[in-house]
């Protein structure tokens, strides 16, 4: 059983609804990516310039995937791709995750009061 406290909650809007489900398996993916490049130590030196170089990086890696191996592997790099702009993203401007979350940049979607 999974333990609830290790899921991820996002509200979505009504007219994204019809994603759910694509962005639920491209999230898992990206947590997996993650997850097993932990070893790698990636992101631990949040530099927007190297997350930046180490997203391009993987770029080129989809593309080749795109265009030479399967839809899965394409997916999983582009997974890759997601993380790296998703590591970039916090280390603008040296941000905590919490000033980043709470920066006017940053577009409110809120959950409809109920």
């Amino acid at each position: 059983m999974t333990d609830p406290t290790q899921r991820l909650s996002v509200y979505l809007p009504e007219e994204l609804q019809p994603y759910k489900d694509d962005l639920e398996f491209f999230v898992s993916l990206m947590v997996r990516k993650l997850h097993t490049n932990r070893h790698k130590g990636t992101g631990v030196d949040l530099s927007p310039v190297k997350m930046l170089q180490a997203a391009t990086h993987e770029i080129a890696e989809a593309h080749e995937a795109i265009a030479h191996k399967g839809q899965f592997e394409a997916a999983t790099e582009c997974a890759d791709v997601a993380n790296f702009a998703f590591l970039a993203a916090m280390a603008s401007l040296g941000m905590t995750r919490e000033e980043f979350k709470s920066h006017s940049a940053v577009p409110s979607i809120k959950e409809p009061k109920v």
